[in-house]
């Protein structure tokens, strides 16, 4: 049986939290949770991806993957928070607004550069 005082604090996968990326971030306090660490750093490896992209000049419609992949926790957000009222460790306010900035960002990247 696991007691809490012998059960061991989450990390990254195998990498141990503390000297991993995400246990940076989750130790500046730059996000609530693990899973909101996860979703940051892909979300600022895709704007990353994105800009080297349009660099290059590969076309402008690739950046249609990263909207999309920030548009269904938007909608999953405010199903859960807004329509449903219910509390939830990975959906909330701040997952509206952020994923809803980074669409921002990809259509300013799209149709700007």
């Amino acid at each position: 049986m696991v007691t809490l005082r012998s059960a061991k604090p989450p990390s990254a996968g195998s990498i141990p939290a503390r000297t991993s990326m995400i246990g940076y971030v989750l130790k500046k306090k730059w996000v609530q949770n693990i899973n909101h660490a996860i979703w940051f750093l892909s979300s600022i490896s895709f704007l990353f991806f994105t800009l080297l992209i349009k660099w290059n000049k590969f076309g402008r419609y690739v950046l249609i993957l990263p909207i999309i992949y920030h548009l269904s926790p938007i909608i999953n957000s405010i199903n859960t928070v807004v329509i449903k009222k219910e509390k939830s460790e990975i959906y909330s306010i701040d997952c509206i607004w952020f994923n809803f900035i980074m669409v921002i960002l990809y259509g300013i990247v799209m149709y700007v550069f």
